[in-house]
């Protein structure tokens, strides 16, 4: 190998390392849901909103009625869910912390999408996962019950 082609390697490397490091201050929240009967609720509507700055991510369940929102900056978040024929949910404050995966599951209720089913996530625990990082150990796992 040339010295040429070693620097190249070298620089190909780091640079591709770069945008890991760049991520260690964001986190995830994930979650399922479902209808009364514990059926999957595909195509509902999730508004994520970061409750200190107002800016929001608009997804949808898939076909599991799993819905993820990668790569949030770290704070405060308001989930919003709503379907035709079910009750529309709100659920506040959802803490994310660097480096987790906040697992939130919502269980609809039938109903008009006009009323509104509030929580202040007391009622269930939020289970904080660690990323996939070869520097995380098992014990930097957190269950938060509020």
């Amino acid at each position: 190998m040339t010295i040429r082609f070693q620097v190249l390697l070298l620089f190909i490397l780091v640079t591709m390392s770069c945008p890991i490091l760049a991520q260690t201050d964001r986190g995830a929240i994930e979650g399922l849901v479902t209808d009364p009967s514990g059926a999957a609720v595909p195509s509902a509507q999730v508004q994520i909103v970061q409750i200190e700055t107002n800016s929001k991510i608009d997804l949808a369940t898939n076909e599991n009625g799993m819905y993820f929102a990668p790569n949030l900056p770290l704070g405060s978040y308001r989930i919003i869910l709503e379907k035709k024929g079910f009750h529309r949910i709100v659920r506040e404050p959802v803490l994310i912390r660097a480096q987790t995966h906040a697992r939130v599951d919502f269980t609809f209720q039938v109903g008009e999408s006009r009323k509104t089913s509030a929580s202040r996530v007391k009622p269930r625990c939020l289970i904080f996962l660690p990323r996939v990082w070869p520097q995380v150990s098992p014990r930097s796992s957190s269950i938060s019950c509020r």
